[in-house]
């Protein structure tokens, strides 16, 4: 991957490292790794039709509104 910084095109480098928020520092995998995950949710084959409907309904807060964003 590549980024640019200081106006000028370099490698991207993320560290492994949890500390920064990011659940495992981010998505690295090949192109083709990640057709095969994106086929096997659409298929089924990797979560149950019920958490993936979770995934995208809204949280409900203490004060019994709804969040704008959902588990996933």
């Amino acid at each position: 991957a590549y980024s640019v910084q200081t106006g000028k095109l370099s490698n991207w480098y993320w560290p492994f490292d949890s500390g920064y928020g990011y659940p495992g520092s981010g998505l690295n995998t090949t192109a083709s790794d990640l057709a095969l995950f994106f086929l096997a949710i659409q298929e089924g084959r990797l979560l149950k039709r019920e958490s993936w409907r979770r995934m995208w309904d809204s949280v409900v807060l203490n004060d019994g509104k709804p969040a704008l964003y959902g588990l996933g």
